[in-house]
This record gives structure tokens, C-alpha cells and sequence, in this order.
């Protein structure tokens, strides 16, 4: 007889499932409870726990008080007023790249014009004189084709037979 073999412990697999099913219900019933709960101030005595303090600085209020005019928008376009401040910025590198050439020219001038001789009046410039239309161009390029020799036709191969 052969040895019996112990039966295989239960799975205790369900008690994993039973777990997460008992914490997502308990998250999703706090998070409905905390929903619900209304958070006025007669909820939670109204009381806080530091005061509120004003903003630092000047208030737009009182700077349209100080100009008298308290029913002005106060308008401002930082487009346009950026693309001049760009604008400028490049004037000024356009005429700082001018006088940069200027000046060079300036000091190139003189030198070139000890280094070069002074130069008499350039000729004129000479044409070529026209080709003979009436004479025919030689070209070793262009030759007439040499015609192919004819080869004799070429006969069958010759079938080897086994004969005994």
C-alpha cells in the first residue's frame, strides 16, 4: 500500500478579500460622512486660531486716492512696452556694430592705400573673336560608330546520349 498522502491545508485566500472589502468600505464611509459635514461657522464655533492680518504693501485704493482719480481703470499693455524696450535694445546694437565698422574702416583705409601702388587707368576689356560658324567642330569625342562584326550563329550543344 502506498503511503496516503495529508490533504492539502484550506486556502485561506478569502480572508485577504474579506480585508481590503472591510477598509475600502470604511474609507468610502468616512469620506461621505466628512462631505456631509457642513463647515460654517456655527459648526466649529467660528473661532481661529490667528487673526487676519492685511496685505503689505500699498493698496490700488489709496495710490487712485492720492491721484484723484478714483473711477480710472489703471491700463497697461507689457506687450507694447516690451516690444519697445526690444526695439531700443536692438537700435542700440545696430548703431554700436556701425560705428564698430566705421572705426575699422577708418584704420584700414590708410593702410591699404600704402600697401597698394597707385594703378593706371585699367584697359579695356578685350572680346573674344567669334567662332566660324561655317566649319564643322572635330571632336575625338564624337565619333561614328565602327559596325559590329557579324558572328556566325552558334550551333546547339550537343546532347551526350548513354547509349550501351
Amino acid at each position: 500500500m502506498a503511503p496516503a498522502e495529508p490533504p492539502a491545508p484550506p486556502r485561506r485566500g478569502w480572508i485577504t478579500w474579506l480585508l481590503i472589502g472591510l477598509c475600502a468600505g470604511l474609507g468610502y464611509g468616512a469620506t461621505h460622512r466628512l462631505l456631509r459635514y457642513p463647515f460654517s461657522t456655527e459648526g466649529w464655533g467660528g473661532h481661529l486660531r490667528f487673526g487676519v492680518k492685511p496685505v503689505p504693501g500699498t493698496s490700488l485704493d489709496s495710490l487712485r486716492q492720492r491721484s484723484g482719480e478714483r473711477n480710472q481703470t489703471l491700463r497697461a499693455d507689457l506687450d507694447k512696452l516690451q516690444a519697445e524696450r526690444d526695439r531700443q535694445r536692438e537700435q542700440a546694437e545696430t548703431d554700436r556694430r556701425q560705428a564698430e565698422l566705421e572705426t575699422r574702416d577708418r584704420q584700414e583705409e590708410p593702410a591699404a592705400a600704402e600697401a597698394q601702388p597707385p594703378a593706371a587707368e585699367p584697359a579695356a576689356p578685350t572680346l573674344p573673336a567669334e567662332p566660324d560658324l561655317e566649319a564643322p567642330i572635330a571632336s575625338p569625342l564624337l565619333s561614328p560608330p565602327e559596325p559590329a562584326a557579324a558572328e556566325p550563329p552558334a550551333e546547339p550543344p550537343a546532347v551526350p546520349t548513354n547509349q550501351p
